[in-house]
């Protein structure tokens, strides 16, 4: 699914969780290199993160926070681009990054979050696609493998059609038709 997509988003949780790379280990040739997106209202982005430290002009970071700080400086000499964006509440403008990630000509865009930033793509109505993967085995405090917010109005999921990798099982299904307007 990296593969297929022109930019890969996750928040700054997922980062300072996982600490990931978040690249494209197909091996395959790309119709364009992978842009790795990482929203960070108040830059707590780490120059010390392996994403940072791997950095070839394929990072942007999306932040509300000062870009004349010391943190910002850093990230900046290690090769990080910063845009600045607005916030809607306390958490950055959703449907803005995604007319920055237009304006760029990225065409696919692939969401890889926690329960936060992917709870507010969908209160944004900026999702299409969900690929969700559920492995034999619950884990974490939350039990509940997809849970919606009760004010969230979701539309039916269309083309839903499932997948499975060794023990691992993949749904795949569209919120819309992207062609319909």
């Amino acid at each position: 699914m990296r593969h297929a997509s022109d930019a890969l988003l996750t928040g700054i949780g997922t980062v300072l969780a996982d600490d990931p790379l978040l690249t494209d280990r197909s091996g395959l040739a790309r119709r364009k290199r992978l842009l790795r997106v990482v929203l960070d209202s108040k830059l707590r982005l780490s120059p010390k993160a392996r994403i940072v430290e791997t950095t070839d002009n394929d990072l942007l970071v999306f932040t509300s926070a000062k870009l004349n700080s010391q943190r910002a400086r850093k990230l900046l000499d290690a090769g990080v681009e910063l845009m600045p964006v607005g916030t809607m509440g306390k958490h950055i403008n959703l449907k803005s990054v995604l007319v920055e990630l237009g304006r760029r000509e990225i065409t696919g865009v692939l969401l890889e979050a926690g329960p936060t930033l992917n709870g507010a793509a969908l209160a944004a109505s900026i999702v299409h696609k969900l690929f969700l993967f559920y492995a034999p085995k619950i884990a974490g405090d939350n039990r509940v493998p997809f849970a919606i917010a009760p004010n969230l109005k979701m539309p039916a999921l269309q083309n839903v059609r499932t997948h499975q990798f060794g023990p691992d099982i993949g749904i795949e299904a569209y919120l819309r038709d992207v062609y319909k307007k």
